[in-house]
């Protein structure tokens, strides 16, 4: 934990240094300052980023979100076994987990899967 400590220290850092050395109000926070906020947004909380580096919060949840949509998911293909195994209930644990780093783990007929992760995903399955 020290190590993502320091991390957001050195951030934390990098930002004051840009605010000190930028030549007059107005200026753009530059793209590798954000890239580095929306990072630590995936292991803190976005209001304590958004706190400790002294930015809006409105602002940096937009650079998340636009972040996660720019990212690509990864498709796994699974080979199952040929032969049937019998389950002693219809009942399967699944767990996701958005590129925003929301997380949804649940304990469900199979057969309620397509809705449930219809509404997880914001209507887009």
């Amino acid at each position: 934990m020290k190590a993502v400590e320091s991390d957001l220290n050195n951030v934390k850092q990098s930002f004051k240094s840009w605010r000190k050395d930028k030549k007059h109000r107005g200026i753009s926070i530059p793209a590798k300052l954000w890239d580095q906020a929306v990072r630590l947004c995936g292991v803190y909380p976005l209001g304590r980023v958004s706190r400790e580096l002294s930015l809006e919060g409105g602002k940096l949840s937009e650079k998340v979100r636009a972040a996660a949509k720019n990212q690509s998911s990864s498709f796994i293909n699974i080979e199952l076994p040929e032969k049937k195994i019998e389950a002693k209930n219809d009942n399967s644990i699944f767990e996701w987990v958005r590129a925003d780093g929301a997380k949804l783990r649940v304990k469900i007929p199979a057969s309620d899967l397509p809705k449930i992760l219809t509404s997880f995903l914001g209507g887009q399955l």
